[in-house]
């Protein structure tokens, strides 16, 4: 037999030849690719681990111990790509990964009677959990899940200012002035911010008397927007300066509870 590495005839592979030739290779890969009856001969001697280090090796064991550290499989996949990746692999995912929270919700009639549970009206249901509200109206169980709810009218009573953290229009910085309901706190907030993409930083979040007169004078007062999307909230962004701002600070202090 001829040998790949020298090109010579070789009756056998002796372990000191293998070691030779494996040492000559400065890493499994490449002498897998170069070699690869000497790096499975190696492999039955243990040379390979010898030579290049023990390789760590996941057992089902280990990858449900690692496994067990996140709860969902999103979180298992950002945490240790390696592990996740071995598992689905290895068709063993849906085995350790029993423990976790499913990513999809299943939004069926049971699921959102428990939802709405949660919620003392409508309003605060749309507010909250805007997806199991939308199921709702699409599948008609408005009347039969929401019959628990007071009809009550709730209005806003808290004016906002956010930042949209890096990023900049005309050199100046962008805010996101709006109302809520202080009870709700910065879940609207939030979502607006995510349909955008933006990341935000809270600057006034105040109980005030007549939120909606005071919403309105400030956006009439600061004309300047950003020209964004047609997404929700994108008509009460306003770039300011820092004098504008604080002016705006100014009058809502002016008219807090």
């Amino acid at each position: 037999m001829r040998d790949e590495f020298t090109g010579r005839f070789k009756p056998s592979y002796t372990l000191e030849y293998l070691r030779e030739v494996v040492e000559a290779h400065s890493t499994r890969k490449i002498l897998r690719e170069k070699n690869q009856t000497v790096y499975n001969a190696a492999y039955k001697q243990g040379l390979l681990d010898e030579v290049y280090g023990v390789v760590f090796r996941w057992t089902p064991a280990l990858l449900k111990k690692e496994a067990s550290k996140y709860l969902t499989r999103k979180a298992f996949e950002k945490g240790n790509i390696s592990a996740y990746t071995h598992a689905a692999k290895n068709k063993c995912l849906d085995d350790v990964c029993k423990h976790m929270v499913p990513q999809r919700r299943v939004l069926n009639f049971t699921t959102l009677q428990k939802i709405a549970l949660k919620y003392k009206s409508k309003k605060e249901f749309e507010i909250m959990d805007k997806s199991a509200w939308n199921m709702v109206l699409r599948k008609g169980y408005i009347n039969d899940i929401c019959a628990h709810m007071v009809v009550y009218c709730n209005p806003s009573d808290t004016i906002y200012v956010w930042e949209v953290l890096g990023e900049k229009w005309d050199d100046k910085s962008m805010y996101k002035i709006g109302v809520t309901r202080f009870s709700y706190g910065e879940h609207r907030l939030n979502i607006v911010a995510s349909a955008h993409g933006f990341t935000k930083k809270l600057i006034v979040f105040a109980k005030v008397y007549n939120p909606r007169k005071i919403e309105r004078d400030i956006l009439k007062t600061y004309i300047d927007k950003p020209s964004l999307p047609m997404l929700d909230g994108h008509s009460e962004f306003r770039c300011l300066s820092k004098d504008e701002l604080n002016a705006i600070i100014k009058e809502i202090n002016n008219v807090r509870k």
